[in-house]
Order: structure tokens, then C-alpha cells, then sequence
């Protein structure tokens, strides 16, 4: 399966307000978890919502298996990256 990412609009224009290492941190995190072995360990092979943790972010994910997408839904800056950036 080759899933393609997709970002809502709300989620893009928050995740333009972080640095560019917590985008990247989270461009990492989604790769990984749509590895063609990783799909089935990491509970997301069927379509629905799910929530995970990458460093810096918090990310609400949705899953399409027949339109093989990942939507990412919301963005929420972990509290320890906001309090640095202050």
C-alpha cells in the first residue's frame, strides 16, 4: 500500500506556526507509521481516527484503507516545545 498524507486546512495553517524541526519530527513519525510492515503493528490498517504523538506535536489522524489516505485532522503543540519557544 502507498498511502498518500493529506492535511486539512486548519491543521496546515497551525502547523506553519512551528519550527521547522517539530514539522520535520512529524513528517518522520507519519512516514514511519505508513511503512508497509509497521501498518498492521501500529493499529491503523483500518480506516477510522486515531491520535499519536510525535516530538513536539500531538496529531488527530483519520485513515480511508480504500482511498489509501492518512488525513491529518489537528495539530496541538506539546506544551514543553511552547514553553521553550517563549
Amino acid at each position: 500500500m502507498a498511502y498518500r498524507i493529506l492535511i486539512e486546512p486548519a491543521a496546515a495553517r497551525r502547523l506553519r506556526t512551528f519550527s521547522p524541526h517539530v514539522v520535520q519530527g512529524l513528517g518522520r513519525r507519519l512516514a514511519e507509521l505508513l511503512e508497509p510492515d509497521a501498518l498492521g503493528k501500529n493499529g491503523i490498517a483500518s480506516d477510522g481516527a486515531f491520535h499519536i504523538d510525535a516530538p513536539g506535536v500531538s496529531v488527530s489522524c483519520r485513515t480511508d484503507v480504500r482511498d489509501e489516505t492518512l488525513t491529518v485532522l489537528d495539530v496541538e503543540e506539546s506544551e514543553a516545545v511552547a514553553a521553550a519557544a517563549n
